[in-house]
């Protein structure tokens, strides 16, 4: 009797791959792209930190200073990691995942129900713990003046859970109508939703998956996209992953076209910066370019890290703690921020900037130092939280995306 798991699902287009596996040849490379995209993990993690830490803060509880406006030569400089290098971050993570998705891709029932069951232990399961969690902890801090100068007027952490009723809870755990109670997991809360569509868009033929791409392109450079949940982003970039997976297109072969990428974003970014700021629809296109061009050179550029084993050693080791670094930052960078800004007051733009990459570091050495405490005393309960993770991949089928 057949086993129905051995049964393949039908290729893009229509067309089966002799025996579900890629050649020698192939699978190397794919083995050279996934050690080169693990670089990337710690960088983007602490991204998110320093996008996130750009975000304005009320007076604290006791503060006669409000937060200052920086300086426009400030300003530049935080911009330059909060928006330039925190508005890759999401376009590359979902584009990572969509690509790990089908790097590996077998075209089984047996390898989709893996792939399936991977993202639920990796991305559903900790969207809801740590959602859950802090919902506890604000249950809990609630309960004590100590969080009124803490969270007090930071949107939905100002709430008293007591008084959340069923849908309120079920919102802040997944974010059905917007962010989850934890707003830097709405990653994740899109990360699984895309996973659940990825067997459609596989089955489709090659030209429909090429022209949805294409519309979800064009819908994220004109920042036409209507909905909160899913966002463009996580439509486009994980589309855009799987689309060049399935094509077998290799992430290293824009090496070979360095130094044009390179002048490309020199170029975008010079146009960028000396033209006047708008919302217009011509002004998303300009930026988002802007971004796909950074993404392009991010990739390139693993290939110089990966040379210099100073440096890739220590990224390849902090890898581990990356996931956790992301979704363990908040509430932790919050209260960091506003405590340092209590204690400091700062008077000038030199004093906030460097509140402000203190706080991203600060937070950053108590989580790590958090993962490895965990590591040695509650591995079980480590990897529940970060889906996997807290151990490096061997391989694509093995990565978590």
């Amino acid at each position: 009797m057949t086993d129905p798991t051995a049964l393949s699902l039908p290729a893009p287009g229509g067309a089966r791959e002799a025996g579900g596996r890629a050649p020698r040849a192939r699978a190397e490379s794919l083995s050279g792209t996934v050690r080169r995209l693990r670089l990337l993990r710690f960088p983007l993690a602490i991204s998110v930190l320093f996008f996130h830490s750009a975000r304005p803060i009320q007076p604290v509880a006791g503060s006669a200073v409000p937060f200052m406006e920086l300086e426009p030569w400030a300003a530049l400089v935080q911009g330059f990691f909060a928006h330039g290098l925190g508005g890759i971050r999401m376009p590359a993570f979902f584009a990572i995942s969509g690509f790990l998705f089908f790097a590996d891709c077998a075209g089984t029932r047996e390898w989709l129900s893996g792939k399936l069951g991977g993202r639920v232990r990796g991305v559903l399961v900790p969207l809801l713990a740590w959602n859950a969690l802090l919902l506890l902890l604000l249950l809990l801090l609630q309960s004590f003046s100590l969080s009124n100068a803490l969270f007090s007027g930071v949107g939905p952490w100002s709430r008293r859970v007591a008084d959340y009723d069923a849908w309120q809870v079920f919102d802040a755990l997944v974010g059905v109508g917007g962010n989850p109670i934890l707003y830097p997991l709405w990653f994740l809360r899109d990360l699984f939703f895309m996973s659940l569509l990825a067997p459609v868009f596989y089955v489709w033929p090659r030209g429909a998956q090429t022209a949805v791409v294409a519309a979800f392109g064009t819908l994220w450079l004109t920042g036409a996209w209507p909905y909160q949940v899913p966002t463009v982003e996580a439509c486009f970039f994980f589309l855009a992953g799987a689309l060049a997976a399935l094509r077998r297109f290799d992430p290293q072969a824009l090496d070979r076209h360095a130094g044009a990428v390179f002048a490309l974003l020199a170029a975008l970014v010079a146009v960028l910066l000396l033209s006047p700021p708008g919302t217009s629809s011509v002004a998303s296109v300009w930026l988002h370019l802007t971004q796909l061009a950074a993404l392009a050179a991010l990739l390139v550029l693993t290939k110089f890290v990966e040379q210099w084993p100073t440096l890739a050693l220590p990224l390849h080791r902090l890898a581990a703690p990356s996931f956790f670094i992301f979704v363990a930052h908040e509430p932790l960078l919050t209260a960091v921020r506003r405590l340092a800004y209590w204690l400091w007051q700062p008077q000038s733009s030199t004093g906030a900037l460097g509140l402000y990459f203190a706080g991203v570091i600060v937070t950053s050495l108590m989580l790590i130092g958090a993962f490895r405490a965990g590591q040695r005393w509650a591995p079980g309960v480590l990897t529940l939280l970060t889906g996997g993770r807290s151990r490096p991949p061997r391989d694509a089928k093995s990565a978590p995306a």
